[in-house]
Order: structure tokens, then sequence, then C-alpha cells
């Protein structure tokens, strides 16, 4: 990438110096991420855009801190689906307030794959269980999680724990809605 393309890729004009433009382009890739966290599928676009900032950013001489050390992804394997949430939850917040820090693109790409990673493992969860037939949903309309946490406590109080107790009669209709919309970005995914 040559000095001129670099400098129209960062928009470099608009911006007193190269520290400027790397510190806001960073600003609005952080909150792109934390905005739409859930929208894993679109992560691969804006990973080959993020690269294409380091780079940019890198040819006209910008060195970036190295990247974070602790990422590391917090597998459960639990059959319990509040365990199951709870932890899908806590990776996906701690890998959010780890995005708040990150001082690179290349940082932001790692935070991108591991909140993927995370996404998978909890849309996976969900792949063998039968409910409403098969039909095209919005993929990026995401069931509020708090709803989904009210009927995963609803769940715990009439018994049903695990998956292999759920069927169609114990899924209120917008939980079947997400359950298939899962299913369907794990397929995506994988």
């Amino acid at each position: 990438m040559t000095s001129t393309e670099a400098a129209n890729y960062l928009g470099l004009s608009n911006y007193e110096d190269l520290d400027e433009a790397i510190e806001e382009q960073l600003f609005q890739c952080r909150q792109e991420i934390i905005q739409k966290a859930d929208q894993v599928l679109l992560f691969p676009a804006k990973e080959k855009r993020f690269l294409l900032l380091q780079n940019a950013a890198e040819s006209l001489g910008y060195s970036f801190p190295s990247v974070m050390e602790n990422m590391d992804f917090m597998e459960c394997q639990s059959e319990v689906i509040e365990e199951r949430f709870q932890h899908f939850q806590a990776n996906r917040s701690r890998l959010l307030k780890q995005a708040i820090q990150v001082g690179s693109f290349v940082g932001l790409v790692h935070i991108q794959q591991q909140l993927s990673l995370n996404y998978r493992m909890w849309s996976g969860f969900w792949t063998d269980l039968k409910t409403i037939p098969p039909q095209e949903v919005k993929l990026s309309s995401v069931l509020d999680s708090m709803r989904f946490l009210q009927v995963i406590h609803d769940w715990k109080k009439q018994g049903f724990i695990e998956l292999k107790a759920l069927n169609e009669e114990n899924i209120p209709l917008d939980i079947q809605v997400e359950i298939l919309r899962l299913q369907q970005v794990f397929i995506k995914l994988n």
C-alpha cells in the first residue's frame, strides 16, 4: 500500500495528524464491535477492513502496542441451560470490556474472533432442539437477553434444567424463533 493510498484509507486529511486519525478510527471500530457484538456474520467483512486500517497505519510508520495476551476463551461443556447462558454472557461481557482497551486493529480482529467462537458455542448448544418448523428468520434480529433469561428461570422453576426436557409445548414462541435463528446462525458460522 502506498503512502497516498494509506492516507486516503485512513482519511488523514480530516485530522490534524496520524495519531489523531488512528485514535478516531480505533474508537469508531471499538464502538462498532460493542454495538454489533451479536452480528457475528458480519465479522469477516469487518476483519478485512480492520486489517486494511492496520496495514495503512503501519505503512505510514505508525507502530501499535502489542496485542493483549489475556484473551483466553472460557469454554463451557455443561448441559444445564442456565449455566450455558451465563457462560455465554460472561464471555461476551469480558470480551467487550477488553475491546474498549485494545490499542490496535489486529487486537480488535482477535476480539471479534473470540466473540464469534463464543457465539458459535452458544448457538451450537441449540442445534439438536426441534421447535417450530424451519422457516426464514431475520438473522440479525436478536432476542433481548433479559427475555431469554426470564424464560430460563421459568423453565428452572418448572424443573426443565437441561435441553432434553424441552419441547414445543414448554418453549414460548418468541424463544422458539430465537432458537431457530441461533440454529441458522450456527450453520452459517460453520
